[in-house]
């Protein structure tokens, strides 16, 4: 169960004090409930945990050292996780996330130039446009009104994401697409044949509502390559690299074009919303921070909209984002398993043990971070970054499979955060109740209800 603390109001734990049996119990109900209850106090304060459910044997890693080691030095023997695929795959299919070895590095070198420096910069003006269109919606609301900032921001990426990838407006089967994920992500669960270890052959019985959600995606996703087929238009996105190819490779199959468009999909809104949510969040929890953002976005852009080409003059913006997502990461957990056996300091690590690795963890370590649970954008100057162990904080993964999207993410959030900024700004609605899920990402349970106040220049 959470509980509230005292610097972000949302996101600690009342530490679980079972063992044996009641604490694979209590493991379990946490599990299904999607509560940060899953960790405990001896999570923040050691670096290589054991745990075991009956006989699964498994790791849980906060060593920098030995995350560099996992995912980067000897990364080739460390492969996602069963138990993990098992989430994904049923939505992503094949795709970039749940590859493994040739298949991984042939569709991920496909789809690399749209996510270069260079492209991402001609999306910037994109992207503002998007935050521009919403805002001005908000104008014409009542003065005081609340809405769902979550809502707000998963709209607004899902916007930038198809726009920029995908050359098209998010319609009624995009939306549909958007909303069904969010459900999938409420149905879906790890199954205890996963948590305690059964073997491949045991049937995993997936919920009926989530085959129904996923018969809907693909529906939407259909319409999409039929749309862009019956279009005939080269427009040079993402899109036409998957369905015609780029470089002298061929394009994908359908297949491989359908788990990979919702692979970007999925991947490509839901994360930068949730790091732009909980950002908003934090602003609102502590005046003086945005207070400090707002006169940097007075000085610099003078009430005019961001440029990338501003943005490297916008450090304190840049600073409390990384922030944000220090406390709040969208991927808030994932798994390795290792191929072949291996050493992580004195353990012997077997093939087939599985490690758990979560940046949510990490980054409120207490031997890594001094006051974890407060917010500090400080923590984000130049020089506290070069003096942390590089491994210590993960927003993004690391190593080999960093997340392909990563340099247009933080693009996209900071555009999207100054353009916002300048003319709102939001407190909390009186009785909203945050509460911090992990689900597939770490989103706001009950959403983010939010009053917006306009600004006066």
């Amino acid at each position: 169960m959470t509980a509230t603390d005292k610097y972000t109001g949302v996101g600690t734990f009342k530490p679980r004090q079972k063992s044996g049996i009641a604490a694979l119990i209590a493991g379990i109900r946490a599990v299904n409930q999607g509560t940060l209850s899953i960790w405990n106090k001896g999570d923040f304060i050691n670096e290589i945990i054991e745990r075991r459910f009956l006989w699964k044997r498994g790791f849980l890693i906060n060593a920098p050292d030995v995350l560099r080691h996992i995912l980067l030095d000897n990364a080739d023997n460390y492969s996602r996780s069963r138990t993990e695929a098992r989430l994904f795959e049923p939505v992503l299919g094949k795709g970039l996330i749940t590859l493994e070895g040739n298949e991984w590095r042939h569709i991920r070198r496909a789809m690399a130039p749209p996510f270069s420096p260079r492209h991402v910069t001609q999306f910037a003006p994109g992207m503002v446009k998007a935050a521009r269109e919403m805002l001005d919606e908000w104008d014409r609301l009542p003065v005081d009104a609340v809405v769902d900032v979550k809502r707000e921001m998963n709209h607004l990426t899902f916007k930038v994401i198809t726009r920029a990838m995908f050359s098209t407006e998010p319609d009624a089967d995009l939306t549909t697409f958007d909303a069904s994920l969010s459900r999938y992500q409420e149905v879906i669960r790890p199954h205890i044949a996963d948590l305690i270890g059964l073997p491949e052959w045991f049937p995993r019985v997936r919920a009926g509502r989530a085959r129904g959600i996923l018969r809907v995606i693909d529906s939407a996703i259909d319409r999409i390559l039929a749309h862009r087929r019956r279009e005939g238009i080269h427009h040079g996105d993402l899109l036409d690299i998957l369905m015609t190819g780029s470089d002298g490779e061929e394009g994908l199959s359908r297949k491989e074009i359908r788990d990979q468009l919702a692979t970007v999909l999925v991947t490509g809104h839901e994360t930068t919303a949730n790091a732009l949510t909980w950002t908003l969040y934090l602003l609102a929890q502590h005046p003086a921070e945005e207070a400090k953002l707002h006169t940097e976005l007075t000085q610099v852009l003078d009430g005019c909209e961001p440029r990338h080409d501003d943005l490297p003059a916008l450090p304190r913006l840049k600073m409390i984002i990384e922030e944000a997502m220090r406390l709040y990461p969208s991927v808030h957990t994932f798994t390795r398993q290792a191929i072949g056996p291996d050493r992580l300091r004195d353990r012997d690590i077997p093939a087939g043990t599985e490690i758990t690795i979560s940046p949510y963890v990490l980054h409120r370590h207490r031997r890594l971070w001094r006051k974890p649970d407060l917010f500090d954008p400080e923590r984000f100057t130049p020089k506290q970054v070069a003096a942390r162990p590089r491994f210590s904080y993960l927003p993004f993964g690391a190593g080999p499979r960093i997340c392909l999207g990563a340099a247009f993410s933080m693009v996209e959030s900071s555009l999207l955060l100054a353009t916002i900024m300048q003319r709102y700004r939001m407190r909390l609605a009186p009785g909203a109740v945050i509460d911090a899920a992990p689900q597939i990402t770490l989103r706001p349970r009950h959403g983010m209800p939010m009053l917006l106040e306009r600004r006066h220049s």
